[in-house]
């Protein structure tokens, strides 16, 4: 906004405005947080054609049509802030960061998330699309009804096993999970426990069904390889692309 008061004559007020095109950066995976006992994670996402990702320094490799898919080794057993920057000249940069945390146990990390008090099946499915459940963590458990692999991410739809689903009859309790990793040992039919966060509400069989992103699932029959403790830290595996 301006405002001119020549010596004589009537002020003027006006408004400039100025548009500055800033660089789209989306992270479709590992999700808003990721926990794991893994020594590696993906991460992937999508911004323009000829635009620079910088990941802890180092510049990641984006295609012709502005996607990119990096594995990064997590050092050690702890939590890591991880910047994601986008750049392009001519473009304002673009910054994303989630949380990596990397545990010797996904048991013992379950039983942390729970102290939490997180939300349950019940607490989510009356409203899964309200504004101020958003972001909330939740957990829960069930058996995989259908899932496929969409390229780094593996979508599940999860029929919730009671006591905290109590529909009767041919009802059902599902809920969309959305992890991301492609690697998950899962099934039609297996058990699990999923942890993580709302992101809203999804469309199922012409049902409203909540939609979950999660951070860490525990598949009944899965093991983990071993980690040790130290100072945690993210950075691009520089093996990655020469395989």
């Amino acid at each position: 906004s301006f405002v001119v008061t020549p010596p004589a004559g009537e002020q003027e007020k006006g408004a400039v405005a100025v548009t500055i095109p800033i660089l789209p950066l989306t992270l479709e995976v590992p999700g808003r947080a990721v926990v794991t006992d893994k020594s590696t994670f993906v991460l992937a996402g999508r911004t323009l054609p000829g635009a620079e990702i910088v990941v802890a320094g180092r510049s990641l490799g984006v295609t012709k049509d502005g996607t990119f898919t990096q594995t990064m080794n997590v050092s050690s057993v702890g939590t890591t802030q991880v910047e994601v920057r986008a750049r392009m000249a001519g473009r304002a940069p673009r910054l994303s960061r989630f949380g990596v945390k990397r545990v010797t146990s996904l048991e013992s990390a379950a039983e942390e998330f729970m102290k939490e008090s997180p939300l349950g099946y019940e607490a989510v499915a009356g409203s899964p699309g309200a504004d101020s459940l958003q972001g909330k963590s939740v957990a829960l458990s069930g058996s995989v009804v259908d899932w496929r692999v969409q390229g780094s991410t593996t979508v599940m739809v999860v029929d919730v096993a009671p006591p905290a689903c109590k529909a009767k009859g041919d009802r059902r309790c599902l809920v969309r999970l959305v992890q991301g990793r492609a690697d998950l040992s899962v099934s039609n039919g297996a058990k699990l426990r999923a942890f993580g966060t709302l992101s809203g509400a999804v469309s199922h069989e012409g049902a409203t069904v909540p939609d979950i992103d999660v951070s860490f699932s525990i598949i009944e029959g899965a093991s983990a390889p071993e980690a040790r403790p130290g100072a945690g830290s993210a950075t691009p595996d520089p093996l990655e692309g020469r395989r």
